[in-house]
């Protein structure tokens, strides 16, 4: 069962304009995507700073291998939101709300 990235989706009167619904929906949807992007091309920057992929970091930060250095919690940080975010969006894709 796909979990909703929404949340709880509200019922709407019939007064209620789908086209703009949409709209808005696919607004919100390239909002995110431009996110993850943003997120994308920083974890690259950590990537080739650190002579490592995001994985690689990953096992050896949550085994306690590299330290305490701040650079290493922005980006576990941000590897987790981008995780997370590139989740979001293929439930909406799963789900067909967006293309």
């Amino acid at each position: 069962m796909i979990k909703n990235p929404l949340g709880r989706i509200p019922q709407y009167g019939p007064g209620c304009n789908p086209r703009l619904l949409d709209k808005v929906i696919h607004f919100l949807v390239e909002d995110e995507r431009r996110k993850l992007s943003a997120l994308r091309e920083k974890l690259r920057e950590f990537e080739a700073h650190f002579a490592l992929t995001t994985g690689e970091f990953q096992q050896h930060f949550n085994s306690g291998a590299l330290g305490d250095n701040m650079d290493f919690f922005e980006w576990d940080g941000i590897a987790d939101t981008a995780a997370r975010l590139k989740e979001k969006l293929a439930a909406l894709q799963e789900a067909d709300c967006v293309g």
